[in-house]
């Protein structure tokens, strides 16, 4: 009786380690099958006029962005304006005081650089000289007796934090996940507004 227990034993607690096989190899047949269709999907996705759009425009950011890094503070032409007021502005903070000023011209108001504080160095009527890059954005501004231009400041957080993003975005490309789809639509459509708005800017 002792070896027909035994026996008995050996096979019930055999069933389960056969049922265990089964399901781990079920398993593995259907993540092999899941990743078929995923790489499948992914080359059909990936030829896709959407993908290669969105891709494109993506890298255009890129591309656009270092060629305005590079090129930013290259100056292409000039324009006399005429000086309308200037104004301090200062702003305290935890540790100190910064002094912002904006000059208004005939043609636009601009924040220029912290080496120009001095407003007094107007009068009324006087002509700048604004220095424009390849762009057509303001970069620098001086008077025709002065010795040395002066910054034009402009904020371009927003496009440094969108480069940043962008680069994260091509680590994303499996059509199959819903996450990633909406992140390329998402991209797709701020990088281009984003190329538009810092030229008609």
């Amino acid at each position: 009786s002792y070896t027909c227990s035994s026996f008995m034993k050996r096979r019930r607690s055999s069933v389960p380690e056969d049922f265990k096989r089964f399901i781990l190899s079920e398993r593995k047949q259907e993540h092999i099958l899941h990743e078929r269709k995923r790489r499948l999907y992914n080359r059909f996705f990936h030829k896709s006029l959407f993908y290669r759009s969105s891709l494109a425009v993506r890298l255009g950011y890129v591309v656009m962005f270092v060629i305005v890094f590079c090129l930013y503070n290259t100056t292409h032409s000039t324009r006399l304006e005429r000086y309308v007021q200037c104004e301090s502005r200062s702003f305290r903070g935890q540790k100190s005081t910064t002094d912002i000023v904006h000059i208004q011209t005939n043609y636009d108001e601009y924040r220029v650089s912290n080496d120009f504080r001095n407003c007094s160095r107007f009068k009324p009527g006087d002509i700048l000289i604004v220095e424009r890059n390849l762009f057509g954005k303001p970069i620098h501004f001086t008077q025709d007796e002065w010795d040395m231009t002066y910054g034009i400041y402009k904020n371009y957080v927003y496009y440094y934090m969108l480069l940043f993003a962008t680069a994260l975005t091509f680590f994303f490309h499996d059509g199959l996940d819903f996450f990633t789809t909406k992140l390329l639509y998402l991209f797709y459509a701020v990088d281009l507004i984003s190329m538009v708005a810092f030229f008609i800017t």
